[in-house]
């Protein structure tokens, strides 16, 4: 690591490498550790610099340099551990360098809000009491003893209620 830290195996011509490495070295080294073993992380910060050298255009190109050097980072990390797995076929753990695209986060995200409103409408066919003593029973925790007292209600008519709340949501979903 000590002679990943030192400046000097750049291009010593190319300012705006020199500059992004001395401002990102250890914010990357940070970033890559979380992914990574240390001597691939090294490995994948220099390479990453030393493609910035032979490519200094990219360098004006660039509206955020720190992510787009953590993002750099990992894909050349995720490349290495595919290509090395790829011959030991153990491609598990690639999911955890992996990220998750924007469109599906979108996706996931949408999918979260039309079950949510899939559930809020299946409880709006429950009567008010079946939501009532659901509403005790899961959001504040309350045990069957407590809802039947605070009801003034039977203990098993709060399994019973709470049983059919659970078939009736089930079906509609």
């Amino acid at each position: 690591m000590a002679e990943l830290m030192k400046p000097n195996h750049l291009n010593p011509g190319s300012d705006g490498v020199q500059e992004l490495f001395d401002d990102h070295r250890i914010a990357l080294m940070q970033y890559g550790l979380s992914l990574a073993s240390r001597d691939r992380v090294e490995d994948g910060i220099q390479d990453l610099f030393l493609k910035l050298c032979q490519s200094p255009q990219l360098i004006s190109r660039m509206q955020d340099p720190l992510s787009y050097l953590k993002t750099s980072l990992r894909r050349s990390l995720l490349k290495t551990i595919i290509e090395e797995r790829k011959n030991t076929g153990d491609l598990s753990q690639l999911r955890e360098i992996g990220v998750i695209s924007f469109e599906r986060k979108l996706i996931e995200k949408q999918s979260t809000e039309d079950r949510a409103q899939k559930v809020q409408s299946a409880l709006a066919q429950l009567s008010a009491g079946q939501r009532t003593i659901l509403a005790m029973r899961f959001y504040r925790g309350m045990s069957y003893d407590d809802i039947a007292a605070k009801l003034d209600i039977t203990k098993r008519t709060v399994y019973n209620q709470v049983h059919n709340s659970m078939c009736k949501l089930r079906g509609l979903l």
